[in-house]
């Protein structure tokens, strides 16, 4: 049994001179145990400064949300955006 973790990143990008947001994928892990696999997503929380965790066993995913405290406003739509981190721990 396998597992894959996808790190996903809410970061503010610049179009056409617009300051706005996007939503990137910035990694796929593919680990050989739920262990392994825990372990990278903590690791990588551990420098966040606010965390969600949501872990669930089973086929639903857990997901885990890791804030970095910059925010900036979204100059096309007027909404706050926060820059965060989402890693989705699935069951292959």
């Amino acid at each position: 049994m396998a597992y894959r973790v996808e790190c996903w990143h809410h970061a503010k990008v610049y179009r056409k001179g617009d300051l706005e947001d996007d939503l990137i994928l910035e990694a796929e892990h593919t680990l050989p145990t739920r262990k392994e696999a825990k372990q990278l997503i903590e690791n990588r929380l551990s420098k966040l400064k606010n965390v969600r965790r949501e872990y669930h066993r089973g086929i639903q995913p857990s997901v885990c949300v890791g804030w970095t405290g910059k925010k900036w406003t979204n100059e096309n739509t007027g909404e706050e955006c926060f820059e965060h981190y989402k890693y989705i721990l699935r069951k292959l």
